[in-house]
């Protein structure tokens, strides 16, 4: 090897901080004994990696090579969604700092990823926060991956949007000005995305529950159900 060349890289060797170094060894390691995927999603039939099988392959790695890994939550965002079968589903989304710091020489390289994760009971944070770390150890250490790039075993079937809009306007039906309230701030998306087959049967819902409440006047009757469509969206109240 050019004797030039030799000292550069021994420069380098000596000068870069060591954390990179734990890094590139990490690199090296797990490109030679790999990340194989013999997880299944039942819904979806396709294979995965599990966060047992990461932390498996990662932690004598890391120790080896002296590389710790400390998370921090920044900030998390919970939401409720309904299945499609009726069911409570909990939507967390996590903003997750890693903290990758050598045990050598204590230099420090930050990585940063967002997890997400739905789950009917109390582990939708949890696992969120497995799947940013195990999509940052990916990314960060360059793990081949095939095929889908899956965050759980676990695929959740949603409502439809007409189903939603539906379920939204049934919800409002108590009070005639959460209804309405409900309506005038929804119906402009809802006409711009349904197509119009689904858009009329939400017009209908909301005629229907329009014409439940107690007014002075007889409401005026509603146009046939095959009729409803872009005019009949104009709440009649």
């Amino acid at each position: 090897m050019n004797k030039v060349v030799s000292d550069l890289k021994a420069e380098a060797e000596i000068t870069a901080p060591h954390v990179l170094q734990a890094i590139n060894a990490v690199m090296l390691d797990i490109s030679r004994e790999g990340i194989s995927k013999d997880r299944n999603n039942a819904q979806q039939g396709y294979k995965f990696r599990g966060i047992d099988d990461v932390y498996n392959a990662l932690a004598p790695i890391l120790s080896r090579n002296h590389l710790v890994i400390t998370p921090r939550c920044l900030e998390r965002s919970k939401e409720v969604v309904q299945t499609a079968k009726g069911g409570t589903l909990f939507y967390v989304t996590v903003d997750m700092e890693f903290e990758l710091a050598s045990a050598g020489d204590g230099s420090v390289k930050l990585a940063r990823m967002f997890g997400e994760a739905m789950d009917s009971g109390d582990k939708a944070t949890n696992k969120a926060m497995s799947a940013a770390y195990k999509y940052m150890a990916m990314q960060e250490f360059c793990i081949p991956t095939e095929g889908d790039n899956d965050a759980d075993a676990t695929t959740h079937q949603l409502p439809s949007l007409e189903d939603r809009a539906i379920n939204l306007l049934r919800g409002a039906s108590a009070d005639k000005g959460l209804f309405k309230e409900a309506w005038e701030k929804n119906f402009p998306g809802w006409k711009a995305t349904m197509d119009k087959a689904a858009y009329a049967r939400v017009v209908k819902v909301m005629h229907e529950i329009a014409n439940s409440f107690p007014k002075d006047e007889p409401p005026p009757p509603p146009p046939p159900a095959e009729d409803f469509g872009i005019g009949d969206d104009e709440i009649p109240f």
